[in-house]
């Protein structure tokens, strides 16, 4: 069942029934961090665009005739425009779809943009100081001019940059557990006859280090008809909110079980939902949509 469930979440889909949820904690990078990452970003991206403008002026583009501009003209561009956007909106409208453009889509054009460029390196070398590294360069940079700009070795040049940049959105989006806190659907049947049920929810720690359960929480919400009453394993922090009582062992798990129970005198659900989040240091690790019936 473990295999359905990774798949469910690996798919972002489903209404098919499960025994569990299961969620597997990662060290995702501090604010601190991205904001460091994010600032080298755009200041790679301002440099590239403000090159580029300044060699147009000056009536001497760096770019030979025939290299994909898009990739160091409006690429770096629409970085620049949704950095600005998501800095508008995200205070007001924090979206799960908002975020998958931030951690995903914007590095995809900035690998673009920076990959693009960085192809001009050796296609518009100068004098070097130093003279055997000078020589070297030169002939690299007279083949990259003879050979890289033909339309077939563009085009294959290009098409290594959407690679390579698609691979630099994945591991971003990766790391930052975007691809996984969608909304995946668990579906689970009360006991027939029975007010009340559990449902396991499985938290798994594959790093090296101890997690606090502190730093660990669930919350949880739901619709009329049904609440959570408990989670056993758990502590309530409030009305939605949960910790664990123990620390997450390096490369081990604990099970928690989640005691569901039919409110104001309904004898059966549904499709009712429940939303499970579970965070580590404040970030999202995964959120489910628990579907209920019986």
């Amino acid at each position: 069942m473990d295999g359905l469930i990774s798949d469910l979440i690996r798919r972002g889909e489903s209404s098919e029934e499960a025994d569990q949820i299961l969620v597997k904690l990662r060290q995702i990078p501090s604010k601190e961090d991205r904001t460091r990452v994010e600032n080298l970003q755009l200041a790679v991206t301002t440099v590239i665009i403000s090159v580029y403008l300044s060699s147009v002026s000056a009536g001497n583009p760096i770019f030979p005739q025939g290299y994909p501009l898009r990739l160091v003209t409006v690429v770096p561009s629409l970085f620049l425009i949704g950095k600005l956007t998501l800095a508008t909106l995200r205070p007001f409208y924090d979206n799960i779809w908002l975020k998958r453009v931030d951690f995903v889509l914007l590095p995809f054009l900035f690998a673009g943009s920076f990959l693009g460029s960085g192809g001009l390196l050796f296609a518009t070398l100068v004098e070097i100081p130093t003279p055997v590294l000078g020589v070297i360069l030169s002939q690299i940079s007279e083949f990259v001019r003879a050979y890289l700009y033909k339309d077939r070795l563009i085009n294959l040049y290009t098409l290594l940059i959407i690679v390579s940049s698609g691979w630099y959105a994945w591991r971003s989006g990766k790391s930052m557990s975007v691809i996984e806190s969608g909304v995946p659907e668990v579906r689970f049947t009360f006991t027939s006859g029975s007010s009340d049920s559990s449902l396991p929810l499985r938290i798994e720690n594959p790093t090296a280090n101890q997690i606090d359960p502190t730093n660990v929480e669930i919350e949880i919400w739901t619709e009329s008809g049904i609440e959570v009453t408990d989670i056993d394993g758990a502590r309530r922090v409030n009305d939605r909110v949960w910790q664990p009582y123990m620390p997450i062992q390096p490369d081990a798990g604990m099970t928690l079980e989640m005691q569901i129970q039919r409110t104001e005198g309904r004898s059966e659900i549904s499709e009712s939902s429940a939303t499970v989040e579970v965070r580590l240091d404040g970030l999202v690790q995964q959120r489910h949509r628990v579907l209920l019936e019986g």
